[in-house]
């Protein structure tokens, strides 16, 4: 059965298969025995819970495969070592079981012919301009961007699309990089598109910065990133270090949904910790600002969103906030406004 279902990994080759059709074709499968569909779809749905990705924006690659579970963190969904290494077992069956195990190349997209052309033009052999610039080529390509049509929204979405994917360590630092190397190119590689990309700082960003929001918002998410740092011993629900990259998406996304809450109509002052952003009307108000930004319809950066909210429920320990009016319709936090 081939696969239906394309990847929303910004960085991915469309033609490659997706956790999503795979769970749909193991499903579909009759001559796979009940019991080993039941365990195989488990499996292929415990990974994409651990890596914290909806299952179509996971191309179903060995190379990205390896560089998204060295980064999961199984303890934090509640799934423990043996679980998790039997998760990761029968994930390889499958992969072996769809012919999947062994794919050469990249994961990424291909480079199309104007973005090979402009690539051959950059300086031989390994350098910064070809080391900073090599995973911008392959997300215009798979966008279907044109070197012509890169502008400084591109460079941003191509900033949310390494922070959604969360495979690069540091993925500012590159975007940033990504931003200098190019301007250098203007300047140094003959035929090289003239428009130049303003290089980015963190105040240039669509998040409202965090003194928009009460002082004691941005203390409870420092204090939520810094147990995710597994510093306490005692703290049952972190029980493995995060990585720097992880701790930099999740608040990233604290950021960005606050944002997207009062965009959305919720006063700022009302956001006094994390236990008011998971009141289900609040929260539920910040997703359907994003969804409608982005015409309404859903991406990968708000479904990682909404897919990171079970877990933050589960580990915030901020005081409840029922006074604030848990229950409430979202008319009584006032009325959306999309930008």
């Amino acid at each position: 059965m081939p696969n239906t279902l394309l990847s929303r990994n910004p960085f991915a080759d469309p033609k490659l298969a997706t956790f999503a059709g795979l769970i749909a074709r193991v499903g579909a499968d009759p001559t796979l025995e009940l019991r080993v569909r039941q365990n195989w779809v488990w499996a292929l749905k415990t990974v994409s819970r651990a890596i914290g990705k909806d299952p179509m924006a996971i191309p179903a690659h060995p190379e990205f495969l390896r560089k998204a579970m060295a980064k999961a963190a199984p303890d934090a969904i509640g799934i423990g070592r043996p679980s998790w290494n039997n998760a990761r077992s029968l994930t390889g069956k499958v992969l072996e079981w769809a012919g999947l195990a062994l794919i050469p190349g990249h994961y990424q997209a291909p480079l199309t012919p104007q973005w090979d052309i402009l690539w051959a033009t950059l300086p031989p052999g390994k350098n910064a301009l070809r080391m900073q610039l090599s995973r911008f080529f392959h997300f215009c390509s798979a966008r279907a961007i044109s070197p012509d049509q890169v502008c400084d929204d591109v460079i941003i979405t191509f900033h949310e699309a390494l922070i959604t994917e969360s495979i690069v360590e540091l993925p500012y630092e590159l975007y940033r990089g990504t931003a200098k190397s190019w301007n250098n190119a203007v300047e140094r590689v003959r035929g090289w598109p003239q428009q130049r990309l303003t290089v980015p700082s963190r105040q240039q960003i669509f998040c409202l910065p965090w003194s928009a929001f009460p002082p004691s918002l941005e203390a409870d998410v420092q204090a939520y990133l810094r147990r995710a740092e597994g510093l306490n011993l005692d703290d049952y629900h972190f029980t493995r270090a995060q990585r720097p990259s992880t701790l930099e998406t999740r608040g990233w996304q604290l950021q960005l949904l606050a944002t997207a809450i009062v965009k959305g109509g919720i006063a700022a002052d009302i956001l006094v910790d994390l236990r008011t952003i998971l009141v289900p009307e609040i929260a539920a108000r910040g997703l359907q600002y994003l969804v409608e930004r982005n015409g309404g319809k859903s991406c990968v950066q708000t479904s990682n969103v909404a897919l990171f909210l079970p877990t933050l429920a589960r580990g915030s320990t901020s005081t409840r906030v029922s006074s604030l009016g848990y229950g409430r319709s979202p008319e009584s936090y006032g009325s959306p406004s999309v930008e």
